[in-house]
């Protein structure tokens, strides 16, 4: 699983910097998603806990609901 790992935090990185040649909020959104995609990692690989859903959620769903604002102008 290293090499997908590895293959996805480069595609995640890509899009959180590229975020940052576009608009406020596109920018706070790839960066919610980014650390939501962080604490699946943390719960999948490193030590699943409850806790990490209670942070997961609301960052994923403000992420995408970011993302969706920013096109519905």
């Amino acid at each position: 699983m290293r090499l997908p790992i590895v293959g996805y935090a480069v595609i995640i990185g890509i899009m959180v910097s590229a975020s940052f040649l576009t608009t406020l909020d596109i920018i706070i959104a790839a960066i919610m998603f980014a650390v939501s995609d962080m604490f699946v990692a943390r719960d999948r690989f490193i030590k699943p806990s409850s806790k990490n859903a209670l942070l997961i959620t609301p960052l994923y769903f403000g992420a995408q609901a970011l993302f969706a604002f920013s096109v519905s102008i």
